[in-house]
């Protein structure tokens, strides 16, 4: 590792922003700007999204059509230039969507199709049924969608209060007893035996959806993505010419177009080859007349059977995984390969998929932390995937907030979000194997010409979304962007550090599922894996695997360890599966076969079709594979089959997560004081831990502040375990440690010292008066401009927040500058700040030089740039827009929030201790 490299991290290793750009509504001059503003903000490439021009509602788009196509080629070349990549969506905004679907019955075209299902009742051997096939109901037909009969089948009540039907009984009637009518057709039916039935209709049709007047396409079929390549290969890629050459990703958002039950033509064909059997039967017991179909929640269907075990569920969501992985993600992957650049995809969640499978064919998966709630457990869905196949790159959009997911806070929306905000999302997902940002979002500014600007435009701009709804528009149009850098800088030391070595995880957790069982309105705040936190406050790291890793692999297994090339997994869990197939019990048995451990929690799995093959075979014959019937018992069985983290706590931490990554010489370790906490306000609140962890090594250890980029060498005490280290932990902080022997250090400089270990405070006082300097942002003439007025307070001796310093300043946004003094005796102490609450983003000047900060720390060492006598204190903060939007627009919402220094600033003496130099 070169220190020189994680003290400026090279462009290449930095976050990318999604930049919402409206159309082709643009001019080259802004469009080089604002990639400017990117640049020097520190971010290393944008995902250029197009939108509507008049916001998330809008109908129209200019998109793909010449004019867009001329200024993409400005803005690559541009782009190029600065070696700043470029992602662009592969269609405007989501769900995929394409100007060339004209017919959406033209099934070549490749629009989206879904299954829509209508029922009858009442159906007895004293009145059998004759009449039309029943269509689903009114409110589901889509305009011009033509009706394909799929199917037609009867079941038999055993409960009809409860719909629940007679499993023996189900049946598909043959074409001879229904015939087509014109556009209907006509089923005669008379059951053969006694009891109530129900006839059902199941048709196929296309959904009729549309992206800003464009059809969405078919996931599931090749039509859909063949039109899709095509749009690409004949008109995008031929007038951008060289300039393609400029592109990195191609992008997908995630899956949230609202079908019924997805569908593409051939799947019945295709279920048929895969599974054995026909599934019309068994569709009353998949659909859900009432589902969205999208990430609002799991379907619930209309009908259940008396003794299913949801074996043809599954099988279905099985074969439409594959049709996904198949006819889309697979063609277009070749596709962005062939192009020299790769698929960025946030791919099956917010449908029945099975994501940790589909995230295995994505050259660059992607998580979110909108749709995850912010649960970690939902990162490491994918994370599996991406450390077995050994992704380079796994990615995340962070971090929008809707409302209170995220922040805790009612009405949160653009212009609210602050960088300490967005670092806690981030954090939470860095600890678990995502090693590249993409910060949500930048919007263009809206001009169209000199001096003119989009219809509807206001200050302090074009948004990609409302403005009150959605967090956020960043950029320079806000006053916390002139620090943005400073903390674009961590994000980029943190994706170094990971992008350099391989994640090595502790556990496998074998999970086979086809919704994440998170609702996206009303998240259920816990983990995917309920173990009251005993995995993680033993510093045991784990990820979910998916059937498809076990199997398609074909046991890479090399010295006690599963994936070794990858994330070496120690153990395996089974957690409370109902079903494994026989291909993965015989690969359960291979494993138990080489000694390695399996832990099954809960009741056993069944073998899905052997009645011969039982788990319990496994635990009777190998000593390796145990059951707990309690996912808390796991450590400690773990431990008996000597199964241990690769790093070990002196003491239970049930604050702190760990990670690992190994790459040449080099070994990294992350801890993370995430405190079991659901949102950023708690998080904030969060006090410092000190713990003791040994860490494997032989070697001399050193910290990195991903803050500063100072390197602290670390006293260390030899144990059985390795090297034991004492760390003190800020609420909400992470710190990197890395093993010396992998580590190239340049020629040590004076600097500051990191996080040192001070003695108990000799003494304290409070700092002041202040003299405060307010630069206050209101509208200026035009929607891009903010006018700049300036309120000063010469004397102020408590701080508190600007709204409270004077009347009047209730909507004031903007740059505050804190000055003041303090006299100093000795310089035989360390000398320390005592930060209170600051919001948002701050500097921090000592004798006009500047310190810099760890804003998850309150304590910050300043006694490099002291001196005896009176030094000069100088505190900038830049708040969030928020209150000046509120003042500006009348139909705002929001409440204004606190912005300043929120309380006393104190300056602590203690005795200087002897711990070593930094190294920068």
């Amino acid at each position: 590792m070169n220190i020189d490299r994680f003290i400026q991290p090279p462009i290449a290793d930095r976050p990318k922003i999604r930049w919402w750009v409206p159309g082709a509504m643009m001019t080259v001059p802004e469009i080089e700007y604002e990639i400017t503003d990117m640049i020097n903000a520190g971010f290393g490439g944008a995902e250029v999204c197009p939108v509507a021009p008049n916001g998330q509602g809008g109908q129209s788009i200019e998109w793909g059509d010449a004019h867009w196509n001329e200024l993409m080629k400005h803005l690559l070349a541009f782009a190029g230039r600065q070696n700043f990549k470029i992602d662009f969506s592969m269609t405007p905004s989501w769900p995929l969507a394409l100007p060339s679907i004209t017919d959406i019955n033209e099934l070549n075209q490749g629009a989206q199709q879904e299954l829509d299902g209508g029922y009858v009742t009442g159906i007895t051997q004293a009145k059998p049924y004759h009449g039309l096939v029943p269509l689903y109901s009114s409110e589901k037909q889509k305009a011009g969608a033509k009706n394909r009969l799929l199917a037609v089948t009867v079941a038999k009540f055993i409960n009809k209060d409860q719909h629940i039907l007679d499993y023996d009984s189900l049946q598909t009637l043959t074409s001879d007893q229904y015939h087509q009518f014109g556009e209907e057709y006509i089923v005669e039916f008379a059951p053969e035996t006694t009891g109530e039935y129900v006839l059902f209709g199941w048709w196929t049709h296309a959904s009729g959806n549309k992206t800003y007047d464009y059809y969405q396409i078919d996931h599931f079929g090749q039509a859909g993505t063949n039109v899709l390549i095509n749009e690409w290969t004949h008109n995008l890629l031929p007038a951008l010419g060289e300039y393609a050459q400029n592109i990195d990703n191609l992008f997908i958002d995630s899956l949230e177009f609202e079908t019924h039950l997805d569908w593409t033509p051939g799947l019945d064909q295709l279920f048929r080859d895969k599974k054995g059997y026909d599934l019309y039967q068994y569709l009353p017991e998949m659909y859900d007349h009432k589902a969205v179909g999208n990430f609002w929640g799991d379907p619930k269907p209309d009908f259940s059977f008396n003794k299913s075990q949801g074996l043809a569920r599954r099988d279905f969501l099985d074969v439409l995984t594959d049709a996904y992985i198949d006819n889309h993600i697979k063609p277009l992957s070749q596709f962005c390969k062939d192009q020299g650049f790769k698929l960025r995809y946030q791919s099956a969640y917010g449908k029945n998929l099975e994501q940790a499978r589909s995230a295995s064919f994505v050259d660059v998966p992607e998580t979110e932390c909108l749709y995850a709630g912010d649960i970690i457990d939902f990162y490491r869905l994918q994370s599996g995937a991406a450390h077995i196949k050994q992704k380079e790159i796994y990615s995340i959009e962070a971090a929008p907030e809707y409302d209170d997911r995220g922040n805790g806070e009612p009405e949160s929306g653009n212009y609210q979000q602050t960088w300490r905000d967005l670092i806690w999302h981030i954090q939470r997902a860095l600890m678990v194997g995502v090693n590249q940002v993409v910060v949500h979002g930048y919007s263009y500014n809206g001009q169209i010409d000199a001096g003119k600007f989009i219809d509807g435009v206001r200050w302090p701009g074009f948004e990609g979304f409302r403005s009150d709804w959605w967090s956020n528009s960043w950029g320079s149009r806000l006053p916390n962007w002139q620090n943005a850098k400073h903390y674009t800088n961590f994000i980029a030391r943190n994706q170094l550090l990971r992008r350099d070595g391989q994640n090595k995880v502790d556990v496998a957790i074998y999970s086979q599922s086809y919704f994440e069982t998170i609702d996206f309105l009303n998240p259920e705040r816990h983990k995917l894996y309920e173990d009251q936190g005993a995995l993680s406050k033993n510093a045991y790291t784990y990820e979910f695997i998916s059937a498809s890793h076990l199997t398609d692999e074909a046991l890479a297994y090399d010295n006690g360890r599963l994936f070794a090339k990858g994330p070496a997994y120690k153990a395996l869990l089974i957690n409370d599966e109902r079903h494994i197939s026989k291909q993965v019990f015989a690969i359960l048995k291979a494993l138990a076969a080489k000694n390695f451990p399996i832990v099954l929690i809960g009741d056993l799995p069944t073998v899905i079709g052997d009645v011969q093959l039982h788990v319990s075979q496994l635990i009777d014959t190998y000593a390796n594979v145990v059951q707990v019937m309690t996912a808390t018992a796991v450590p400690d069985m773990l431990a008996k089959l000597q199964v241990f983290p690769d790093v070990h706590y002196a003491a239970p931490q049930p604050e702190i997560l760990s990670a690992h990554y190994q790459g040449g010489d080099q070994e990294t370790y992350f801890f993370y004081h995430e405190g079991n906490v659901n949102t950023y306000p708690e998080a904030k609140a969060l006090k410092p831990v000190n713990f003791e962890v040994s860490i494997p090594s032989q070697h001399q250890l050193y910290q990195l502040n991903c803050w500063t980029g100072a390197v602290l060498p670390l006293a260390a005490k030899q144990t059985p375990s390795g090297q034991q280290i004492t760390l003190n932990i800020a609420g909400n902080d992470m710190v990197a440690i890395v093993d010396g022997k992998g580590v190239r250090l340049p020629t040590a400089q004076a600097g500051s010292r990191g996080n040192r270990q001070f003695s108990t405070t000799m003494s304290e006082r409070t700092l002041g008066p202040w003299q405060i300097e307010i630069e206050s942002w209101l509208p200026g003439n035009q929607p891009n401009i903010s006018r700049k007025e300036n309120i000063k307070f010469p004397a102020v001796t408590q701080l508190q927040s600007w709204s409270k310093l004077a009347p009047g300043l209730k909507y004031v946004s903007g740059i505050a500058t804190y000055a003041t003094e303090f006299i100093l005796d000795t310089d035989k102490v360390n000398v320390t700040l005592a930060m209170p609450e600051i919001i948002d983003t701050y500097q921090v000047f000592v004798n006009d030089q500047q310190v810099l900060v760890n804003p998850n720390d309150a304590r910050l060492d300043i006694s490099p740039v002291v001196r005896v006598g009176t030094n000069k204190l100088r505190i900038v903060v830049a708040s969030t827009l928020l209150n000046a939007v509120i003042g500006a627009h009348q139909d705002e919402k929001r409440q204004p929030v606190a912005y300043g220094i929120l309380g006393d600033v104190k300056l602590r003496l203690a005795k200087l201790d002897l711990a070593p130099e930094v190294i920068r």
